[in-house]
């Protein structure tokens, strides 16, 4: 039985299209969103159910606004035109390593 409530998976299929846009590999999401390793993969494989807060979380990593949540479990993203002011921007992905574990 899949954890995702069936009403979530186009606003997921819609962040996974956004961080897709954006050449951002999850890792990259993971660590922007300040989430433990391969949270955002088992969000977008279903093997984890988002939050609200996590929702939320994961349109600001990916330059996105959070505008909508309906209470039949519903939500609308829209395109926003500010980054956190308490971070800097992602560094492009050929200046990016990450620690082989």
């Amino acid at each position: 039985m899949p954890l995702i409530d069936p009403k979530l998976k186009p606003l997921i299929e819609a962040l996974v299209k956004r961080r897709m846009e954006l050449g951002y590999p999850q890792w990259q999401v993971d660590e922007i969103a300040e989430w433990p390793d391969r949270q955002c993969s088992k969000f977008e494989n279903g093997t984890r159910a988002p939050t609200a807060q996590r929702l939320v979380e994961w349109s600001k990593a990916l330059g996105l606004k959070m505008v909508q949540i309906r209470a039949a479990g519903s939500a609308e993203v829209s395109e926003r035109k500010y980054r956190p002011i308490d971070r800097e921007p992602p560094l492009p992905l050929d200046r990016i390593t990450r620690a082989k574990a």
